[in-house]
């Protein structure tokens, strides 16, 4: 899913759409119904919060949970697209 929306040096705005993808994600999990998927995004995906007051990573979790998904933080790790079969060479972290 995109990560403007929760990127630390944007706007943070609670009404940008583009946070909402991350349940369209969920959505299309839920219909692939794969054994496991593997979710990344931008720091500040840890700290944003939706037009309620609720972290949007709080309810990414309790959903995945409800599809029968256990949820297991990573943390701070370097990973290389390359290396794992991708055409492009992406560098990112993650937090663990």
């Amino acid at each position: 899913p995109p990560c403007q929306g929760f990127s630390l040096l944007g706007t943070r705005k609670t009404s940008d759409l583009r946070c909402t993808e991350v349940f369209t994600f969920l959505d299309q999990t839920a219909r692939m119904r794969p054994k496991v998927f593997v979710f990344e995004n931008v720091m500040g995906f840890q700290s944003k919060r939706d037009d309620q007051g609720v972290l949007v990573k709080t309810r990414f979790i309790r959903k995945a949970k409800s599809m029968g998904y256990q949820w297991y933080f990573v943390g701070r790790a370097l990973l290389l697209s390359v290396e794992g079969g991708s055409p492009e060479t992406l560098g990112f972290q993650l937090d663990c």
